[in-house]
């Protein structure tokens, strides 16, 4: 007879017992996470927390808000497994943390996660993003990262050379090229196929010498993040994360200090984006002291500039201010040379200057500052090869315009913006347009010629 301590209620209430909190304060916390995660219908309440004590299952979904939860108050991840929710509800839970972590071969992690996301495995939609996986960068010595990237060579006639790497580049830039112009869940399924097949195929080597396999491993960071990119334009966020932390394991790998840096700063990037700014400025100190030194000026420029806006995010504005000038001082010096190939992707610096410098004085309300930054953006966004971070730049240059009261010029802004906003297939547009509803609408000046346009070309959009 089974240890009547080790179920599933006992195993809860003895997590419960172990963070100090309340039913209450728990119900709270969960009802929060729910939110960030985009969920608005979830009433946790301390009878709630109750049943599940006494024996009663609740919903997935939930599972992964309570692990979240009780992650965050005990400071160390906790699976749905730990919960006594895992195994018996056929379901995946015991799976949760996949990719959550820096402790294993991230080839094997990435071909795993890569199949469970081929297949629509569930608790890869439905799990929360973690804010305690935020500290496995920064936790984890290079050291300890190498050690675990230990693949198995393929029994393979022929070795991995410089033209298997620059294929690689080649088809990430091209796929790169087509996420921008048709948004993140168009070909999501392809470049997830290819990094788990062909790219983890290739990190196995052989290999024609040590600086071809540090230039795969490299070349297969690139494509991971923009897995991670294609699923956080989806709305995705936890899949995202999984994706960035093997893409910062894979450039460890590759021994390129400033591109692990680079990956780290994605990380942070991508928390400060969805609203997760407990870590954001450790990220961001991470990332600088890996690259500073280590590239040309405008690449750490966007270093800085995350610093800027992660003190802005966690309200000081002194720092803010600090590395605003640094990063400004620093895209005006001249480079002697090209960037690296792992900046190049994500467009001109210039319009990436731009815009997350408005978005930096976004967050400490500056709005009047932001708006000509953002206009600076959309101006130097290609319509033709970046529609979707243009028109969300539009967006946000609109929501400065209606945070000043001008709401008639953001609704000119945002009649821009919508008709690209609505072609890309990206959870983050569907997700501006309803921003823009909702501020035309509630608007007690919704009745004014430019409002009224806006709205009969939204409802003609659906």
């Amino acid at each position: 007879m089974g240890d009547p301590s080790d179920s599933g209620p006992a195993r809860l209430r003895a997590l419960i017992t172990e963070a100090g909190c309340t039913y209450e304060s728990l119900a709270r916390s969960i009802n929060v996470i729910a939110r960030e995660n985009g969920d608005m219908h979830l009433r946790a309440n301390r009878s709630s927390v109750a049943h599940w004590v006494a024996g009663s299952v609740p919903a997935r979904r939930t599972r992964g808000y309570l692990a979240e939860a009780l992650s965050r108050l005990l400071g160390r991840t906790v699976t749905s497994a730990e919960l006594g929710f895992g195994a018996g509800f056929g379901d995946d839970d015991d799976r949760v943390d996949l990719g959550l972590s820096l402790t294993e071969d991230p080839v094997r992690v990435l071909s795993d996660l890569t199949a469970a996301d081929l297949d629509r495995r569930a608790f890869l939609r439905t799990a929360a993003f973690s804010v305690i996986a935020l500290d496995a960068p920064l936790e984890t010595t290079v050291e300890a990262l190498r050690r675990t990237a230990r693949t198995q060579e393929a029994q393979r006639a022929v070795r991995v050379g410089a033209g298997d790497v620059e294929a690689v580049h080649e088809l990430t830039a091209a796929l790169t090229a087509v996420d921008e112009r048709l948004g993140g869940e168009h070909g999501r399924g392809a470049v997830v196929t290819y990094l788990g097949q062909d790219v983890t195929a290739l990190c196995r080597g052989p290999f024609a010498d040590d600086d071809v396999e540090r230039r795969t491993f490299s070349a297969a960071a690139q494509v991971a993040y923009l897995a991670g990119w294609k699923a956080h334009d989806a709305g995705l966020e936890s899949l995202a994360q999984r994706y960035y932390l093997q893409a910062y394991h894979l450039a460890t790998r590759g021994g390129d200090e400033a591109h692990a840096g680079y990956v780290i700063r994605i990380l942070g990037h991508h928390a400060l984006d969805i609203g997760r700014t407990n870590r954001c400025v450790d990220l961001a100190r991470a990332a600088w002291a890996k690259a500073d030194g280590r590239c040309d000026p405008q690449t750490l420029s966007l270093f800085a500039l995350n610093l800027a806006r992660s003190h802005a995010a966690a309200g000081e504005p002194r720092e803010t201010g600090r590395w605003l000038n640094h990063a400004e001082r620093l895209a005006a010096r001249p480079s002697e040379g090209p960037p690296p190939r792992w900046v190049t992707l994500g467009g001109t610096p210039e319009a990436r200057l731009a815009s997350q410098t408005a978005k930096t004085f976004t967050a400490l309300g500056r709005h009047a500052d932001a708006e000509p930054l953002y206009a600076t953006a959309g101006a130097r966004w290609s319509a033709a090869t970046h529609p979707r971070v243009r028109a969300l730049d539009l967006h946000l240059l609109g929501g400065a315009q209606a945070a000043q009261g001008h709401l008639d010029q953001a609704c000119a802004t945002w009649t821009t913006a919508v008709p690209t906003l609505r072609e890309v297939r990206s959870a983050r547009t569907r997700r501006a347009l309803a921003d823009i509803r909702a501020s035309v609408t509630t608007s007690r000046h919704r009745d004014s010629p430019p409002a009224r346009e806006l709205l009969a070309l939204l409802q003609s959009t659906g």
